[in-house]
């Protein structure tokens, strides 16, 4: 396991005086009727921390590579943004600065080759508060922009900041929403470049009695339109999460906790937000996140130690699901979905274990999740997981893990096929990798093996008549009654 030790330098960056820059916020909001304008509490008081620039040294990404390099860490986002030729991935925690907790970000830049995935730190920054602390970090991005919203204790009111990609340059801070009050934020890309984006959060009454709002923005932040999705002035709803379809940012879907993990609720939109359906809910329930792809909206959550699947194929009209008792007691479930249509779920269990799966359809069954994470390091919490955009089917994971004084890890996952006839895993193969040159037909030793079938990482089988496509491929070969499984891989 890799040792890492920039959160000594990043304490001494501190100690030694590097310049801390305040930023200057506007100190008022303008509703979104435009007639109202409300000055708001303690404006002045969060401060940006300068990151430090990357020191351009390639890591490989695997093995557990530390995300973030700082101690304390809590609450793991992640959000990738596709910029030219280039490709990047963004981390984000919540961590421990002065017995306080500072929200930070930190920008890597994936180069590939081949098989190997190199992580190239790039930038990192952050905000803190002298007179309270900052939890509950939220990212998403399009091409252009990156969007993180957090909330402040006390006062538990919500800020939203934009960065320009890459780089995280030219950041504006704003206010999510005029009330106080409002907490537990989360966020998604509204279209695929440029500063339109949405977001969920709580707005609490009291204890016991709390609303779900939407929000929406064209301007970075700069304004936010806000609708209730839930309140009932009786019921306490929280922890919403959201999600809107990468295919068509006109979908979008909100899931929430009702009361004490009584039951789950979700709204869609098809239309960005301008009207929702009615409240879906499903009882004895928690911790829901959700993903939706074309029709397809799908739910995970935690239903007593196992973990539930709850699917919709006509975007709510009907709903199905079942019940999967995958490895260890499920605490925190995740899912995300990538460009393509491939839903990546993760979760968390009892002893902070993280597994990962992925499917291109709605069925998962428990043996198709692997461990990705170090047991002997595991901290309880949600991880998050992103699709890897260098190389299709493969997905980045991140989780708190307490090697380093509770960091932020992460790993780059290949999940399991799902061939004809039997479940393969990564783990337990081989690497073959192929000459570095354009391959026009499939080599006489994997194509005259009758015994042999070749498999896409989908779980279809390859005809040994095409014409190989770079990518990574699984062979499998029955011999005697053995069974060889070799991860190959096609390079140009």
């Amino acid at each position: 396991m890799r040792k890492m030790f920039l959160s000594t330098m990043f304490i001494v960056w501190v100690l030694l005086g590097e310049e801390i820059v305040k930023f200057e916020p506007s100190n008022y909001y303008v509703d979104t009727n435009g007639d109202t304008v409300l000055i708001l509490p303690e404006s002045q008081d969060i401060q940006s921390i300068e990151g430090q620039n990357g020191s351009n040294t390639p890591v490989m990404f695997g093995g557990d590579l530390n995300l973030t390099e700082k101690s304390g860490c809590g609450h793991p986002g992640l959000a990738t943004a596709t910029i030219g030729s280039n490709y990047y991935v963004y981390v984000t925690t919540e961590t421990s600065l002065n017995d306080q907790c500072e929200v930070y970000i930190r920008e890597w830049q994936l180069v590939r080759s081949g098989y190997a995935l190199n992580a190239i730190f790039t930038n990192s920054c952050g905000w803190y508060s002298s007179s309270g602390t900052l939890y509950f970090p939220a990212i998403a991005t399009t091409s252009s922009n990156l969007m993180l919203l957090f909330h402040k204790v006390p006062s538990y009111y919500t800020r939203s900041v934009i960065y320009d990609l890459p780089g995280l340059e030219n950041s504006a801070i704003y206010y999510l929403d005029a009330d106080v009050n409002v907490v537990e934020p989360d966020v998604a890309p509204a279209s695929a470049s440029g500063d339109n984006f949405y977001a969920v959060a709580t707005y609490k009454y009291s204890d016991t009695d709390s609303d779900i709002r939407f929000y929406t923005t064209t301007n970075g932040g700069q304004t936010w339109n806000k609708t209730t999705l839930r309140n009932d002035w009786v019921n306490e709803y929280w922890l919403a999460r959201i999600a809107s379809d990468p295919s068509n940012y006109s979908r979008v879907g909100v899931v929430w906790i009702k009361n004490n993990n009584e039951a789950i609720e979700c709204r869609l939109s098809s239309n960005g937000g301008s009207s929702w359906s009615g409240v879906h809910t499903w009882n004895n329930l928690a911790w829901p996140d959700i993903a939706i792809y074309g029709s397809t909206v799908f739910i995970v959550a935690k239903n007593g130690s196992n973990l539930q699947i709850i699917y919709s194929t006509d975007f709510g009209s009907s709903w199905n699901g079942y019940t999967i008792d995958p490895p260890d007691v499920v605490e925190y479930p995740a899912i995300e979905v990538s460009q393509g249509g491939m839903w990546m779920i993760v979760y968390s269990d009892n002893d902070g274990d993280v597994y990962y799966t992925y499917s291109y359809d709605t069925n998962v069954s428990g043996s198709d999740f692997n461990q990705v994470s170090d047991g002997s390091y595991g901290v309880p919490d949600r991880p998050a997981v992103v699709e890897d955009p260098t190389m299709s089917d493969w997905a980045i994971v991140a989780w708190k893990d307490s090697r380093s004084s509770t960091d932020i890890y992460g790993d780059c996952e290949y999940g399991s096929l799902s061939g004809e006839e039997e479940k393969i895993s990564f783990k337990d193969s081989k690497e073959l990798i192929l000459p570095s040159s354009i391959i026009s037909n499939w080599p006489s030793f994997l194509k005259d093996k009758e015994n042999l079938t070749i498999y896409r990482l989908d779980g279809t089988k390859i005809s040994k008549e095409s014409t190989p496509k770079p990518g990574v491929y699984f062979l499998v070969l029955k011999d005697k009654g053995r069974t060889l499984k070799q991860k190959i891989v096609f390079m140009k």
